[in-house]
């Protein structure tokens, strides 16, 4: 009976968690959709930013494009699906998925400047 109840806890742990991750993988979101292309003098002291996140939404989707281009938008998206994961009770397990994961990011990073060359609208 005791491994219900440690099972039952740590359940509302983990749920608990998602909940907090969920707002704070909007954050990504908000900064990449608030983007403006023409602040990129990232300044120290920040100067007045355009983006909801401010200086740091700036300096996350500036660099999150130099580092991945437009795959960049799959981490939003990767974040906001795991923390719904959690909440849903799932068990996640790191490890090679991670590695898996991380492969198809930087894939999709290739394809999408790929295909900059041969369709300009994208």
């Amino acid at each position: 009976m005791t491994d219900t109840s440690e099972t039952d806890l740590s359940s509302g742990k983990r749920r608990f968690f998602g909940w907090i991750l969920f707002p704070i993988a909007l954050f990504p979101l908000a900064a990449l959709l608030t983007y403006d292309w023409r602040a990129t003098d990232l300044q120290i002291p920040a100067a007045h930013s355009t983006n909801w996140i401010g200086p740091l939404g700036d300096f996350f989707a500036y660099y999150g494009y130099c580092l991945l281009g437009f795959a960049v938008w799959i981490l939003p998206i990767y974040c906001i699906v795991i923390s719904c994961r959690i909440i849903a009770g799932e068990s996640l397990r790191p490890g090679i998925r991670l590695l898996w994961r991380s492969l198809l990011l930087v894939a999709a990073a290739s394809l999408l400047q790929i295909m900059e060359h041969y369709a300009p609208g994208i």
